[in-house]
């Protein structure tokens, strides 16, 4: 049990609750500038399962041979931790140390309530942090009418009043890449994460040179997570390769680890080459390279903006290419297209991706 373990542990003052490699690169990046600062934090990295299997390690981690960072796994199987120690939050006793207390989007109230005092800090979940209201947050992790109307109760009685109380009292940390309300880049939190990908990418064993000057095209699993059909992303990789091979456009294609079908982009590999990086995270993949892209193309990821975010890597956009098939395909690109506007280049067809290469000399081979 968690609550049992920290009070066994008692030099743990901080504890992160991860899902994927994106929080975890949000906790590394809090440990490393509070350490830097001077503040003496002993982590303790709770993984959590999702979908029946955990997607990160401590491999993964720079601090998987830190002495003063210990990790544990926690089989649950809801997003939260909630359910698994709900029990102990009447009972437990509290524990004589201050502790910061680490999730996506929201704040733990359970476990900052094991502690006497506690600081709740909310890292970065992604693009959907920008995406929903906190009252959006809390709803949908309810399914049901009941389910519900229960979150909806317990975002006024609890979480509004506490997240007001924590403000006023400092005990309230906004550790995202942006501010929510007017997308602000926080500095200091941009740079913690770019120390943490310098730290991942050294390594990495990597050609620095053969991505500098190329169009690098990240794709997403579109197909795979049921969000367009096999025929109609076929469609949108045919239109790109006419535009693309046509003009001789230097693009290394760099395919989601969870794609399965590498022949859906046989037409762009006849003018284009594959990366076989796919185990690298994008981020981590251009903190190593030295010399960088002229730019990133995609539809709808975080990657898109981070590269605009961490190192002004001009970031294209084809999300609009996709037919409107279903309601959430729809409002997420809306979201996407509104919110990210600054960061991203969108186009609507070949002749603006055209236009958009060709302004900026974007990979074109010198002949």
């Amino acid at each position: 049990m968690l609550y049992d373990y920290l009070q066994e542990n008692d030099q743990i003052n901080c504890v992160c609750l991860l899902i994927t490699p994106w929080h975890l690169l949000g906790a590394e990046a809090f440990v490393v500038l509070h350490r830097k600062n001077g503040e003496q934090l002993f982590p303790l990295f709770v993984i959590c399962e999702t979908h029946g299997k955990f997607i990160i390690s401590e491999e993964d981690s720079i601090f998987k041979n830190d002495s003063e960072s210990t990790f544990v796994t926690l089989k649950v199987t809801k997003r939260s931790v909630n359910d698994k120690i709900r029990e102990k939050m009447m009972s437990a006793k509290k524990l004589r140390r201050k502790c910061f207390v680490l999730e996506p989007n929201r704040i733990n109230i359970l476990i900052m309530g094991w502690f006497e005092k506690s600081v709740a800090v909310i890292i970065d979940e992604g693009l959907a942090s920008y995406f929903k209201t906190d009252l959006q947050w809390e709803l949908s992790r309810a399914s049901s009418i009941l389910g519900k109307s229960m979150h909806l109760f317990k975002y006024y009685m609890n979480i509004k009043p506490h997240k007001i109380m924590w403000k006023m009292m400092n005990r309230l940390i906004d550790f995202c890449l942006l501010d929510k309300k007017d997308l602000s880049v926080h500095g200091q939190v941009v740079d913690g994460y770019k120390e943490v990908l310098q730290r991942k990418a050294a390594r990495i064993t990597l050609d620095e040179e053969r991505y500098r000057g190329c169009i690098l095209f990240n794709t997403q699993p579109l197909v795979e997570d049921g969000l367009i059909s096999e025929s109609k992303y076929g469609d949108i990789i045919t239109r790109l390769g006419a535009v693309l091979c046509d003009k001789n456009v230097r693009l290394i294609l760099k395919m989601h680890p969870r794609e399965t079908n590498a022949k859906r982009y046989a037409v762009l590999l006849n003018c284009c080459q594959l990366d076989s990086n796919t185990n690298i995270a994008q981020e981590v993949l251009l903190a190593a390279m030295n010399g960088k892209p002229c730019a990133i193309m995609g539809f709808y990821s975080t990657t898109l903006v981070t590269a605009k975010l961490f190192y002004g890597i001009n970031a294209i956009s084809l999300c609009d290419w996709i037919p409107r098939g279903s309601d959430m395909v729809s409002n997420d690109i809306r979201q996407f297209s509104c919110t990210f506007k600054e960061f991203v280049d969108f186009v609507r067809d070949e002749r603006e991706l055209l236009h958009r290469i060709q302004e900026d000399t974007i990979g074109v081979r010198k002949h």
